[in-house]
């Protein structure tokens, strides 16, 4: 309720200063006159769009309260027509958007960077805020030191953490290795939180030359890249550890390469490609391969038409399944069985029964957070389908309806070149591939549609920069919408994300950090309570391996703890416990190192 408090406190300043600037009977003419002279296409898609928000809203079946959420597009609605009003007004509104769009595309991507590091480090803290983001920088630590993991520490129920498990002696993350190798030598030299934003900059210019080669324009490409680092989605992913900015990178990266095989049958292009793809399938398989689905079909047909080209797609093909077999080969060394993911032999273990990944049936389901479904069926997908759109509309730029009108306005571009078409392709393949995953997927934004913020970010560049070309009347009122756009997404789209992706987001927090480095301890031991997910905020802080810590961070396991403290009789020993209040407590602990039980091994003898 505090985010949409703050949104109605935006859209009515928004909309008192729009009226401030032109008066009531001007801005209400104004209105009028845009929606009269649209195309009728632009007032259909409009329609259309808010159609289709009402039944997401009802397929959702209470996953988004409907009211809200509703709340929330017409606040937002309302907010952009107040600084579409009030940038009226403003003069060479046109000349100031070419100037943006026809730059040099490494301005936006050196503007990306800077805002996703400063959410990173003044709102995220620089610290993992999901389970994800944990294992990720566990693996991250292990592969930067030449290990698939660690060897298991002795009591290790004290350091127990989701999403790493142990197999054949080696105490492991679960997650994909792409990332984490992207990750590893950031990690390596204390610059992790590098990495991401360094990718999300570096995929604008990538994009942006596609989008060149493609046809879409220099106005059209410069926009489009525009969008994407005006977007919160993309900047509050960039200043994550999740996985999603790299594979967004790998998928630019495929794009650049993709294009010169498409136009010329460069072999370069064809290589960069294949290796991007295969980058793409160790960071996110599913992403990936539905992504680039529609891009591979597309060049086999033009390889098909052009047999001197069918060399280069095959050179493309075979450097993109190294990806696979890299996976295969993964897989088999931690699990032993190459066609066995070590997340499904996780949950298996975790919840004997329950399917995971894509497909229907009665054992599928996320009882991770409670027994949600029974099973997972295809009646079960329009819910899940509908709760990921809902959020990916609103959090790419906080305007749900407009960018679902745009999106529908765009996927209807018949005279738009295949490249560009392809683009929407692969993110309707991306969701129409999840319909059949059953975890709602919210972390950052709806995460499993991140790549389809490309077709996104190509519909706003594209029909803005059309709308720019128009006849004077319909270019000063696209500047006006395009100056609002941008002033929107930082005024009224980013402070409630801010809020919603907080220092507080799932219950992680630095405040156990600050007050450990307040209290200044050194080779210590300190027992976490799980209060306020207090054991996520902790286990992140420790070195690896783990008797390199100065400070050793267990889990409190109450009267046990004396197990863990004969283990280490020379560290000193404390409490520490995050509150509600964002705020953490530490004390010194009085444990008995001597009178504690021995460790018991595996086997059931002491060590």
């Amino acid at each position: 309720m505090i985010a949409l408090k703050l949104e109605l406190g935006v859209a009515i300043a928004a909309l008192a200063i729009g009226l401030a600037s032109l008066g009531p009977r001007r801005a209400a003419l104004e209105l009028r006159d845009a929606l009269l002279e649209s195309s009728p296409a632009a007032r259909r898609a409009l329609v259309l769009a808010g159609v289709g928000l009402l039944a997401l809203c009802a397929f959702a079946e209470g996953k988004v309260p409907p009211a809200r959420y509703l709340a929330s597009v017409a606040f937002s609605t309302l907010s952009f027509v107040g600084l579409w009003w009030a940038s009226l007004r403003i003069e060479g509104g046109a000349r100031l958007l070419r100037v943006l769009g026809e730059g040099p595309a490494w301005v936006p991507a050196v503007c990306v960077a800077v805002l996703a590091l400063a959410a990173q480090q003044l709102v995220l803290g620089d610290i993992p805020h999901t389970s994800d983001e944990v294992a990720y920088q566990f693996q991250a630590r292990a592969y930067a030191q030449g290990q698939l993991g660690f060897p298991p520490p002795d009591a290790l129920r004290f350091f127990e953490f989701v999403h790493l498990t142990t197999d054949g002696g080696i105490w492991h993350g679960i997650m994909n290795p792409g990332w984490p190798l992207v990750l590893a030598p950031g990690m390596l030299v204390g610059l992790g939180f590098l990495v991401n934003p360094l990718l999300a900059a570096l995929a604008l210019p990538l994009f942006h030359g596609f989008l060149r080669r493609a046809g879409a324009g220099r106005l059209a490409s410069g926009l489009s890249v525009w969008a994407l680092a005006f977007s919160p989605f993309y900047v509050f992913m960039a200043a994550s550890y999740m996985a999603h900015t790299a594979g967004f990178f790998a998928l630019a990266l495929f794009l650049w390469g993709w294009i010169r095989v498409w136009r010329e049958g460069e072999w370069i292009g064809a290589a960069v490609a294949g290796a991007a793809l295969a980058l793409g399938v160790v960071i996110r398989p599913i992403d990936a391969a539905a992504f680039a689905l529609p891009f591979g079909l597309a060049l086999a047909w033009r390889a098909v038409r052009r047999p001197r080209w069918v060399p280069a797609l095959l050179l493309l093909g075979a450097l993109a399944s190294t990806g696979a077999v890299g996976t295969l080969a993964y897989n088999r060394a931690l699990t032993g069985d190459a066609f066995e993911f070590p997340q499904t032999r996780y949950f298996a273990k975790r919840f004997p029964g329950q399917g995971f990944g894509i497909g229907f049936g009665d054992s599928m389901g996320s009882r991770v957070h409670g027994d949600e479904w029974p099973g997972y069926h295809p009646g079960d997908a329009p819910r899940v389908t509908s709760h990921r759109m809902l959020h990916a509309l609103r959090d790419a730029w906080g305007l749900p309806w407009l960018t679902a009108a745009l999106l529908g306005l765009a996927l209807f571009a018949r005279q738009a070149p295949v490249p560009l078409r392809a683009v929407g392709a692969g993110a309707l393949s991306l969701v129409l591939v999840y319909g059949a995953h059953f975890y709602h997927g919210l972390a950052y934004g709806s995460r499993h549609y991140f790549l389809a913020l490309a077709a996104a970010a190509l519909a706003w560049g594209g029909l803005l920069a059309l709308a720019l070309a128009s006849e004077a009347a319909t270019r000063r009122r696209a500047a006006a919408a395009g100056l609002a756009w941008v002033a929107h997404t930082l005024v009224f789209a980013t402070p409630p994300l801010v809020r919603e992706y907080g220092d507080a987001y799932r219950m992680a927090s630095p405040s156990i950090r600050r007050a450990v480095a307040r209290a200044g301890l050194d080779h210590a031991l300190v027992f976490v309570s799980p209060e306020q997910w207090g054991w996520k905020s902790a286990f992140p802080l420790n070195e690896l391996p783990l008797e390199r810590s100065p400070v050793l961070f267990a889990q409190d396991l109450g009267a046990d703890n004396v197990e863990l403290r004969a283990l280490h009789p020379d560290r000193s020993v404390w409490r520490v416990t995050r509150h509600r209040d964002d705020r953490a407590s530490l004390e010194p602990l009085e444990l008995d190192a001597e009178s504690a039980p021995l460790p018991r091994s595996p086997d059931g003898g002491t060590r």
